[in-house]
């Protein structure tokens, strides 16, 4: 398998996966929500500059 970087190609969210040693940490409640809220707010502008 290769393993290459998709230029424009952005993952938010539990898309991302492997963040956290367990799939849902129970004690960072909303951390998968403000982390898809950040990388979501990345990859817009990236977007916006035409990155």
């Amino acid at each position: 398998m290769k393993r290459e970087i998709i230029p424009g190609l952005y993952a938010a969210g539990n898309a991302q996966g492997g963040r956290f040693p367990v799939q849902c940490p129970v004690a960072l409640k909303g951390a998968s929500r403000s982390m898809a809220l950040f990388y979501g707010y990345v990859a817009a502008k990236n977007a916006a500059n035409g990155i």
